[in-house]
C-alpha cells in the first residue's frame, strides 16, 4: 500500500534539495501544532475531573480560561508558521521544476515532440506540478499535524490504564484499515482514470477542430466513436471508483465514531468488578472526540496521495527522458554535402530504415520518394537529428551530425513540415519568425513561394495580423507562408516535406520552378509522393520498405526499378492530364 507513497516521498526529498531545511522546519512546526491541539482537551479534562470528583479546581477559573486561550492561539500560530514555510518551499519547488523541465525540453531530440503529446506535456507543466505545489503547501503540513495527534493522544490515555487506551485505539485502527483499503482501491484505478482523461481531452480537441465536417455531414457526438467511447469510459471508471470506495468510507466513519460505544460498556464492566477511575474514562472520552477531526484530515489527505503518486510518476518519466548528446569539442562542417553511411534506425522498437547509404553533393535538387511508410520522411528528419541513428553515420560537410554544435546544425538546414506552424502575429513576423530580416528580403521570399499575391490583396499587406494557427488563412496560404519562411532563412540545405500538398496546381508548378532556381545555389531535398516533381530533380532517392531501393535520375529509375515504375504510374493517374495542360499553359504565358 505505502510503496508508492515511499517512492513519492523519496522523489520529493530529492527534488527539494536546497529547501530541505525549510521543509523539515515546517514538519517540526506541524508536529508542535498537532501536540498543541490536545492541550485544550487536557485543560477541559482537568476542570471536569475536579468538578466530577468534588475536588478544588487546579488554579483559578480565570487562569484555566487564559491557559485555554493561549493553547488555542499557539496552535493556530504554529499552523500559520508551518503553512507559510511549506508554501515557501512549494513555490520554490514549483519554480524549480518548471525551470528544470523547460531546460530539459530544450535539450530533448526534436523527435520527442512529434512522438509525444503536447497535451501530456501541458498537463505535466500545469496540472501535475500544481498538484505537487498544493500538496507541499497545504496537505503535507496538514497530514503531519493530523498524524501526530493520535500518537500523542494514545500516549496520554495509556497513563490511565490499558482498557481505556484500547477503547480509544480500536476506532483509530479500524479507521486506518479503512483508509488503507480505500487507498488500494483508488491506486488501482488512478492510472486508468488519468490515461483515459488524456484520451478524452484529445478527442474533444479533435472533435472541435473537425466541427465543420461534423456539421456538413450531419454527424452527432453519438456517431463520433472516439469521443463517445472516451466519455463513456470516463463515466464508467468514475462510477466503479466511487462504488468501490463507498464500503470503505462507511467503515471509516463507523470505526471513527465508535469510541463512545466502546467506552461505555467497558466502563460498566469495570464498575461491576470494582469502582473505576472516572478521571481516566473521562479523559478517554474527551480525547477520542478531539481525535475525530485530525483523523478525518488524514483520510482526506491520504485519498489525494494516489493522485499525487500518479503526478509524480508522469513528472519523473518526463525528467528521465534522455536529452540529445552533443560533442564537447564540436566541429564546423566544410561545405554542405550530405553523406549517409550504412544507417540503421528503429523507432519504438520497429525497424524503420535498414542499411541506407547515399551521397548528396552540394547544390542541386534531390527527391526522396516512396510509398507511405517507406521511411522517406524519417530519413529527412534524421538529418536534423530528430533522433540519432542506431548505427552508421550521417554527415554534413564531412562532419558527423553528432559532432556539430546545435546552433550550427539548425542554421545549416531549413525545413518545411507537412503540418504548418503559424503563430499569432503579422505576416512579416511569421515569415521572419523571430529573426531581424529586412522587409525587402521577406517580400522576395514571399514572391518566390507564391504568397505575395494573396498578401498584397490584404488591407495591411505584410502588416496584416493573422490569428494563431493561421485560422484566418486557407490551408494553401498557410503552406505558402511556411515555404516563404524557409526561403527567407537562407540556409544552404533546404528540405521540403510534402510542401505542395495543400496548394493549388498552378502554385505547385510555380513552386517547382522556384525549387529548381534555389537548387542552383543550395542543396534542395524534396519529399513528395507527386513524382512530377521528382521527374525534374537531379537525382531521385527511392525508398521502399525502409531501404534505399534505387538511386539515380528519373529515367534511370523508370528503366531499372519496377516498384518505381508502379509508383510513377499511380502518381500520373492521381494527378490526371489537366496538370500537363496547365503546365504547358503556364510555360506559354512565361514565353
Amino acid at each position: 500500500m505505502f510503496a508508492e507513497q515511499i517512492i513519492s516521498a523519496k522523489w520529493l526529498l530529492k527534488t527539494a534539495k536546497g529547501f530541505r531545511r525549510w521543509l523539515a522546519l515546517s514538519v517540526l512546526l506541524s508536529v508542535a501544532a498537532g501536540a498543541a491541539w490536545l492541550v485544550p482537551p487536557l485543560i477541559i479534562h482537568r476542570v471536569a475531573s475536579a468538578l466530577l470528583l468534588g475536588l478544588p479546581l487546579p488554579g483559578s477559573a480565570l487562569s484555566s480560561a487564559l491557559l485555554l486561550v493561549i493553547a488555542i492561539v499557539a496552535h493556530y500560530l504554529l499552523v500559520f508558521a508551518a503553512t507559510e514555510l511549506a508554501h515557501t518551499v512549494a513555490f520554490r519547488l514549483y519554480d524549480k521544476l518548471r525551470g528544470d523541465i523547460i531546460e530539459l525540453l530544450g535539450r530533448l531530440p526534436l523527435g520527442f515532440f512529434t512522438a509525444g503529446s503536447s497535451g501530456a506535456i501541458k498537463k505535466i507543466m500545469s496540472d501535475d506540478i500544481e498538484k505537487l505545489e498544493i500538496y507541499v503547501g497545504h496537505h503535507l503540513p496538514d497530514l503531519v499535524r493530523a498524524a501526530i495527534v493520535p500518537v500523542v493522544a494514545l500516549a496520554i490515555v495509556a497513563r490511565h490504564g490499558a482498557l481505556p487506551t484500547l477503547c480509544v485505539a480500536i476506532p483509530v485502527i479500524v479507521a486506518g484499515v479503512a483508509m488503507a483499503l480505500t487507498y488500494r482501491s483508488q491506486a488501482g484505478r488512478m492510472k486508468e482514470f488519468h490515461d483515459n482523461e488524456n484520451a478524452m481531452n484529445g478527442a474533444v480537441v479533435e472533435y472541435i477542430k473537425g466541427m465543420p465536417v461534423v456539421k456538413v455531414f450531419n454527424m452527432t457526438m453519438e456517431s463520433y466513436d472516439r469521443l463517445k467511447s472516451a466519455i463513456v469510459n470516463q463515466v464508467e471508471i468514475a462510477r466503479e471508483w466511487t462504488a468501490s470506495s463507498v464500503p470503505f468510507h462507511a467503515l471509516f466513519k463507523a470505526g471513527l465514531d465508535s469510541a463512545p460505544v466502546l467506552l461505555a460498556p467497558a466502563a460498566a464492566m469495570l464498575a461491576s468488578i470494582g469502582p473505576p477511575e472516572p478521571s481516566g474514562w473521562l479523559l478517554a472520552l474527551i480525547i477520542s472526540a478531539a481525535m475525530i477531526k485530525p483523523v478525518e484530515q488524514i483520510y482526506t489527505t491520504s485519498s489525494l496521495l494516489a493522485t499525487l503518486d500518479e503526478s509524480v510518476r508522469r513528472i519523473d518519466a518526463l525528467m528521465e527522458s534522455k536529452p540529445m548528446e552533443y560533442s564537447d569539442k564540436p566541429l564546423t562542417p566544410h561545405g554542405f554535402a550530405i553523406s549517409w553511411k550504412d544507417v540503421d534506425f528503429s523507432f519504438e522498437g520497429a525497424e524503420t530504415l535498414k542499411h541506407v547509404t547515399f551521397d548528396v553533393p552540394e547544390r542541386g535538387l534531390y527527391a526522396l520518394v516512396g510509398e507511405s511508410g517507406s521511411g522517406k520522411s524519417v530519413a529527412a528528419q534524421l538529418m536534423l537529428r530528430f533522433w540519432d541513428v542506431n548505427s552508421g553515420s550521417i554527415s554534413v560537410g564531412g562532419v558527423d551530425l553528432r559532432q556539430i554544435e546545435q546552433d550550427c546544425l539548425m542554421s545549416t538546414f531549413a525545413f518545411v513540415f507537412q503540418d504548418t506552424f503559424i503563430p499569432d502575429g503579422t505576416i512579416a513576423q511569421n515569415i521572419a519568425l523571430g529573426r531581424s530580416v529586412p522587409l525587402a528580403d521577406i517580400m522576395r521570399a514571399a514572391k518566390q513561394a507564391g504568397a505575395d499575391e494573396f498578401i498584397n490583396e490584404m488591407p495591411l499587406g505584410y502588416d496584416t495580423i493573422i490569428g494563431p494557427g493561421g485560422t484566418t488563412l486557407s490551408g494553401g496560404q498557410n503552406q505558402r507562408l511556411s515555404i516563404a519562411r524557409a526561403i527567407c532563412k537562407n540556409s544552404p540545405i533546404m528540405i521540403f516535406d510534402e510542401a505542395d500538398s495543400a496548394i493549388d496546381p498552378e502554385s505547385r508548378i510555380r513552386l517547382d520552378r522556384t525549387l529548381m532556381e534555389l537548387a542552383k545555389a543550395k542543396t534542395v531535398l524534396v519529399i513528395t509522393h507527386r513524382l512530377r516533381s521528382a521527374q525534374r530533380s537531379d537525382r531521385v532517392l527511392f525508398f521502399h520498405k525502409g531501404t534505399l531501393a534505387a538511386n539515380g535520375n528519373h529515367d534511370e529509375l523508370l528503366a531499372q526499378c519496377s516498384n518505381y515504375r508502379k509508383l510513377w504510374r499511380n502518381s500520373m493517374l492521381d494527378d490526371g492530364l489537366d496538370l500537363f495542360a496547365l503546365e504547358n499553359a503556364l510555360a506559354g504565358d512565361k514565353a
